[in-house]
């Protein structure tokens, strides 16, 4: 046996050796284990002191654009991680999701108090899509594993019907009140679009010793277009420059039958930590505006 599988496998050893010792030294607190009872699936204590739970998304056949099939060992899987102790612990974790579960799943999850971090996609072309949703909260291990239990029963659940469009023509949208609402007027463009910005003038954000300025994309914006099937359609982009801002707007637009479509970054170590919300929409348009201004009023406030 040549010497670097002589070692190899003197490690694989050590490593089992090592995890089997850990496993008869460390029992898992049962508030961990209750934990896991209330979720539906076992989790591991890990040598860290952490406990996870894995949920594989099982339920669901996925391909890429080749037809290749994708396994849910692949990374296809929603997971809770706890660390702390029975009264005060901390949880983040990942839950995969279909399109049409996200709305529910936020709200399941804000509900309970738990914080949405980041909504983004980890590959492009599988079929179903299936986004990714990162989230923590803190308190009561019981209480956490209370509204993550409501969340993950959200997935796999059947996508609602959706009515087929209709064409009653245009709805007559009040674009003044809209104006009144965002206070200012909108960018017009000529295929009737309406579009509202908010520039983050109270933030100065220094990147790499220069400036990211409102002009450069540090601002929200809300576009409006009317349908000939008599429904109006919104789409945005909130800028949020602290977690609380965050969780108010996504609770402003949620309230108002907005959906989160994306939280994320737009720039990389900057002087302070800025996050943005994408969201669209479709419904009377004066309501929209409102849940977004809402939304909107919390920026700058905390």
């Amino acid at each position: 046996m040549k010497s670097h599988s002589v070692v190899r496998l003197a490690s694989l050893l050590f490593a089992l050796a090592s995890s089997l010792a850990f496993a008869q030294d460390h029992q898992t607190p049962s508030y961990f284990e209750e934990a896991s009872k209330t979720i539906g699936k076992t989790g591991t204590l890990n040598p860290d002191g952490s406990y996870r739970i894995n949920i594989p998304r099982t339920d669901v056949s996925f391909k890429n654009s080749r037809g290749m099939p994708i396994p849910a060992d692949l990374g296809l899987a929603t997971y809770a991680a706890f660390s702390g102790g029975e009264n005060e612990a901390f949880v983040v974790g990942d839950v995969a999701m279909l399109q049409h579960e996200i709305d529910g799943v936020i709200d399941a999850l804000r509900l309970g108090g738990i914080e949405v971090v980041a909504l983004h996609n980890h590959m492009t072309t599988e079929s179903p899509r299936l986004f990714y949703m990162h989230y923590q909260g803190h308190g009561r291990v019981a209480d956490l594993a209370a509204t993550l239990k409501n969340a993950f029963a959200l997935l796999g659940k059947p996508a609602p019907s959706v009515e087929p469009l209709a064409a009653p023509g245009k709805p007559d949208i009040d674009w003044d009140a809209l104006g009144q609402v965002f206070a200012g007027k909108p960018q017009k463009f000529a295929s009737g679009v309406m579009r509202w910005s908010m520039p983050r003038k109270d933030l100065k954000i220094i990147q790499d010793q220069l400036p990211f300025t409102p002009a450069m994309g540090l601002g929200s914006w809300a576009a409006f277009n009317a349908c000939e099937c008599g429904l109006t359609m919104v789409m945005g982009d909130t800028c949020c420059g602290s977690r609380t801002e965050l969780q108010t707007v996504v609770d402003a637009l949620r309230k108002a039958g907005i959906s989160i479509t994306g939280i994320h970054n737009h720039v990389f170590a900057g002087s302070q930590e800025v996050l943005f919300l994408h969201f669209d929409g479709e419904g009377d348009a004066l309501k929209m505006a409102q849940g977004i201004k809402n939304g909107w009023n919390a920026l700058g406030s905390h």
